[in-house]
């Protein structure tokens, strides 16, 4: 949660500038994930729909899988960017700290 985040990360980073950083930039990765299983309920959800439909045809699944895969392409992206603008932020002892 946001809130486990904010004081694990008050504890671990003494300077309260980079704390604030760090804790926004975990915020979005908190989001990320949130986002993940939206997705993936999206996903399930049109396939069940097109599963019950005899008419659905091999295309209508593909475009579905397509769509989710651009999704969370998009998502991973910027995943990997807030991991490393984070890193940027913190030792490698408070890395440490912060991911286990």
């Amino acid at each position: 949660s946001n809130e486990q985040w904010a004081t694990l990360v008050d504890k671990t980073i003494p300077d309260q500038q980079r704390a604030t950083k760090v804790k926004q930039l975990g915020f979005q990765l908190i989001e990320l994930a949130d986002s993940a299983t939206q997705n993936i309920e999206e996903l399930s959800a049109k396939s069940v729909a097109l599963n019950e439909n005899y008419y659905a045809t091999k295309a209508d699944l593909q475009n579905v899988f397509d769509e989710f895969l651009k999704t969370r392409k998009l998502a991973f992206t910027k995943y990997r960017d807030i991991i490393f603008a984070m890193r940027s932020e913190v030792s490698e002892e408070e890395w440490n700290k912060l991911t286990n």
